[in-house]
């Protein structure tokens, strides 16, 4: 299906005047298709951006309404469950972090095919009683509860949850899916966990679980990343292209 899909953008961009990828991940792909180089530019997404002001309110509403302590940690997944996803990964992932460290506590938001073997797969970690499980919650609202946010997606184009993250001050502990690299500097405001397997992951988390100087530096570091994906900033360069398109036309 892939390469299907990849035959249908190469075909539909011979027939357009540009081609814009939303990651710097998704312009590599773009490349590897055939897509000539002058039709190629990367706008990544952008959302929102809370002031630091509200980020403070939201996250004390947040942690408040989840019964939290300030000397908790919340490792996060927000996303639907759904294969492409694997939010098993991400259960297992702190079913390890949790064994270790008695302060860890787990939010999941979202809903799906794989909720399932996700509820079996708390029951089988032992963790299910550890775990705040909102199936219909939005996850922006959730997010600046949440200390480390998990995303195992085997494949994305750029994910709206890592920008989430992003403002929500989250370090990211991410597969190296699109979206990866303009987002996270890997050590610094999270990692890049190139073999996606629990124990890779759990590591990883497990160094800011032990370091609250550098959780906090890399929650500072995400939200400084943040402003690099303003809403303002993605619609100003949208509008740019078209502008230039047009005046290439003319």
């Amino acid at each position: 299906m892939r390469r299907l899909y990849g035959y249908a953008e190469y075909a539909l961009a011979l027939a357009t005047d540009q081609v814009i990828a939303v990651s710097s991940k998704e312009m590599q792909f773009a490349r590897t298709l055939g897509i000539p180089e002058r039709k190629l530019s990367v706008v990544e997404n952008g959302i929102r951006l809370r002031s630091e002001a509200d980020l403070a309110c939201d996250r004390a509403t947040a942690r408040a309404a989840l019964g939290l302590t300030d000397a908790e940690v919340v490792i996060g997944f927000v996303g639907r469950l759904a294969p492409p996803k694997t939010p098993e990964l991400a259960v297992e992932t702190f079913g390890r972090v949790r064994r270790s460290h008695a302060n860890a506590r787990f939010i999941l938001v979202g809903d799906g095919p794989q909720a399932p073997a996700v509820s079996e797969a708390l029951e089988e970690q032992g963790i299910a009683g550890d775990t705040t499980w909102m199936r219909n919650a939005v996850g922006r609202d959730m997010l600046p509860a949440v200390d480390v946010l998990l995303v195992t997606s085997q494949y994305e184009g750029f994910p709206y949850v890592m920008l989430e993250g992003l403002d929500a001050g989250c370090a990211i502990v991410t597969t190296p899916v699109g979206g990866a690299l303009d987002c996270v500097v890997h050590g610094c405001n999270g990692a890049i966990v190139n073999e996606p397997t629990p124990d890779a992951f759990s590591s990883a988390v497990e160094n800011f679980m032990e370091s609250p100087d550098a959780l906090r530096a890399a929650r500072s570091v995400s939200r400084a990343r943040a402003h690099n994906f303003a809403i303002e900033r993605m619609i100003d360069r949208l509008a740019s292209l078209y502008r230039n398109a047009l005046d290439n036309a003319a």
